[in-house]
């Protein structure tokens, strides 16, 4: 059975990829609401979501909520999984320091 059509009101927006992008790279300039608005509304993993560029490469952006989330998650990834924490590479293996 097909889906009844229903006419999209003109307060929309719609985004293209083009504008998607440049979205994604956030200004510091503007306020801390909208930035955490911004970062909220692009984060979708594992697409990269908002970012700065420094040197042609991309830093993703978190805001404290989602880091707090993030860690909720980890957290409980490794109390069903403590295995995981002991075979883990300390950060000069893995080339970080």
């Amino acid at each position: 059975m097909p889906l009844e059509r229903h006419r999209q009101d003109e307060s929309g927006h719609y985004y293209s990829h083009r504008d998607l992008e440049k979205d994604k790279a956030t200004l510091l300039a503007w306020k801390a609401v909208k930035i955490d608005r911004r970062i909220e509304a692009l984060w979708f993993p594992p697409f990269h979501g908002a970012y700065i560029e420094q040197h042609g490469k991309k830093y993703s952006l978190v805001n404290e909520r989602i880091l707090n989330d993030l860690g909720k998650m980890y957290a409980f990834i490794l109390s069903e999984n403590p295995d995981l924490l002991m075979n883990r590479p300390r950060p000069e293996e893995r080339g970080i320091l």
